[in-house]
């Protein structure tokens, strides 16, 4: 039996990160933001016509 007792630094060469990171925050958070805007905006065009 071979026991390899060495620790090995692991290190993430991932270079998608930057893209998921747009995945899972930036376009959720983009989206949900530009929809809030129409809706107040659609409220208040809405009460003055």
């Amino acid at each position: 039996m071979n026991q390899n007792d060495e620790f090995k630094n692991v290190i993430n060469t991932n270079k998608s990160y930057n893209k998921t990171f747009k995945q899972n925050f930036a376009v959720p958070f983009l989206s949900g933001a530009l929809g809030c805007a129409l809706v107040i905006r659609n409220l208040f065009w809405s009460s003055k016509h």
